[in-house]
């Protein structure tokens, strides 16, 4: 009997340890499933969060949204797939909370799938008589020069808006191996307009001239518009969020590209309403910016109606956010707009085919 009653007392160590270790085991994973739940539901309250600012963009968020929105659902997406183990259900709402965010927000999905059934250039476009059709191409040159200018070359625009242009001799010759005899042009300070046939320049304001330049032009195939070239106050790229100076730098700048957008808009607002329009360039702000506003209901963003593929022109290696770009008035149908990697720019240069709307080739 005392031998039975050592045996036992010496098992019983034995018989606790796998009990501790499993108890154990099961108070981290308690532990971790709430730490995920919890998590999720910030993540999900954070995409609610977002999707009102982005809904409104007001100027006191721009530090939010001068990223495109597709950066913010990388973390949201990550937390989602993190927790998939933890807490499965928090996990799949986390991650369709999120991918509905980036849906509703992405610029322009239905330009990726036009990749599987639509070609550049448009065969339409191609069949429309000279006269009714003409391509338009915006490029910021960067430090490229006029290197980068001649790119567009290939292209064989009517029409070529520039940003951070070569020097005026340099935009003089481009415009004469482009278009010869019949080339003209208007070189502002940071902004010029080339095109084949006669560029005739609006009244002159010293102080709008640092940003864009306006001019009538009349082509050679008998189309006639105005045209507006423009490249807006450059974002800050900051992401010390925590920074309350980040915040306010981030709003400040905001300002200064509404003031430059409302300054346009007042432009665009004088000019006569059958007046065929084009407004491109470097705006500095990514889709659905509420600097755009004031550009609707008169002009719309071409590459909404008719994009096709990839069109973020930022950077030219590694583009993530469409500021390049080109707004129409009412008078244009748009067939095609691509943009097209670079070999001197740290931009892509963004190629619009317009017909002149009313006419049988038009797209109504």
């Amino acid at each position: 009997m005392p031998r039975r009653s050592k045996m036992t007392t010496n098992l019983e160590p034995l018989s606790r340890e796998p009990n501790d270790a499993s108890l154990e085991t099961e108070v981290r994973s308690l532990w971790q499933g709430r730490i995920c739940k919890g998590v999720c539901v910030a993540a999900i309250l954070m995409c609610v969060l977002g999707s009102l600012i982005y809904l409104t963009r007001p100027d006191s968020f721009a530090a939010i949204t001068v990223f495109p929105p597709w950066v913010w659902s990388i973390p949201g997406l990550g937390i989602a797939w993190f927790a998939r183990k933890q807490a499965r259900r928090y996990a799949f709402c986390t991650g369709l909370v999120w991918i509905l965010f980036l849906f509703t927000f992405i610029d322009q999905p239905t330009a990726m799938v036009g990749l599987l059934y639509r070609r550049f250039p448009d065969p339409i476009w191609q069949q429309t008589p000279t006269n009714q059709r003409i391509r338009v191409i915006t490029l910021n040159c960067g430090s490229g020069g006029i290197a980068s200018a001649r790119e567009a070359i290939s292209f064989k625009p009517n029409l070529l808006l520039l940003q951070e242009p070569p020097n005026t001799i340099a935009i003089q010759k481009l415009a004469q191996e482009l278009f010869g005899d019949n080339s003209n042009y208007l070189a502002g300070i940071d902004t010029s307009i080339i095109a084949d046939g006669k560029v005739i320049r609006k009244a002159k304001t010293r102080h709008r001239d640092l940003y864009s330049v306006h001019a009538r032009v009349e082509l050679t195939n008998g189309i006639a518009m105005e045209v507006i070239s423009l490249r807006l106050e450059p974002p800050i790229v900051r992401i010390d969020l925590w920074s309350p100076d980040c915040w306010i730098a981030q709003t400040d700048n905001r300002r200064v590209r509404r003031k430059q957008i409302d300054a346009i808009a007042e432009r665009i607002s004088s000019t006569d309403v059958a007046t065929p329009l084009i407004v491109g360039g470097d705006f500095n702000a990514p889709p659905g910016d509420a600097i755009f506003d004031n550009l609707e209901p008169r002009l719309s963003d071409a590459f909404e109606v008719a994009g096709l593929g990839l069109g973020h022109t930022i950077t030219n290696i590694a583009p993530f956010s469409r500021i390049d770009q080109v707004w129409i008035s009412e008078h244009w149908a748009a067939h095609t707009v691509v943009s097209r990697k670079t070999i001197h720019s740290d931009h892509r240069m963004v190629v619009v085919d317009l017909t002149v709307r009313g006419s049988s080739h038009a797209l109504d």
